[in-house]
């Protein structure tokens, strides 16, 4: 009776064990949706209030760094808006990357790849002088970009043929 009773409980211990981490990884996955949604819905209503940082992006060049740091005229405060909205999206880029395997595959094919592809060939001028100012940019993000360099993905080509 007592090893009866020795295996229920093992058997038991080991079926709570299971449920706990199933229920742990649903619980992962929703956080990781949930932040990826709040991050594109803050990214949304910053597009919505600033629809400059588009028009921006298309003149970005290295000068405009002593802008963001001047700060002396509405010229200089329009690029530290910019800036912002570059940092809201590398945000965005950076949580997908980092938490693309608690998506949905489809979710991540579908609707937030091809969003990131977007978002960083829109902004590859600021993004390019990133990435030469000494690694700022993410390794994840890096590594996107050189995976699409590999598919034949010019990123200032296209930046150009959205530019026009």
């Amino acid at each position: 009776m007592t090893s009866i009773t020795a295996n229920i409980s093992a058997i038991v211990a080991v079926l709570s064990a299971t449920v706990s981490v199933i229920f742990g990884l649903i619980a992962v996955r929703s956080r990781a949706q949930k932040e990826v949604g709040d991050l594109y819905d803050q990214m949304v209503k910053f597009r919505t209030e600033h629809p400059e940082v588009l028009r921006l992006s298309r003149n970005w060049t290295h000068d405009c760094w002593s802008k963001i740091y001047r700060q002396s005229n509405p010229d200089d405060i329009a690029w530290v808006i910019y800036y912002n909205f570059v940092e809201l999206c590398l945000g965005y880029c950076n949580a997908v990357l980092f938490s693309k395997h608690w998506l949905s595959r489809s979710s991540y094919q579908n609707h937030h790849r091809p969003l990131i592809k977007l978002l960083l060939t829109e902004h590859n001028p600021i993004i390019e002088d990133l990435l030469q100012e000494g690694a700022y940019i993410s390794p994840s993000i890096g590594k996107f970009r050189k995976e699409l360099e590999r598919e034949g993905w010019n990123w200032r080509k296209e930046h150009m043929k959205l530019a026009k």
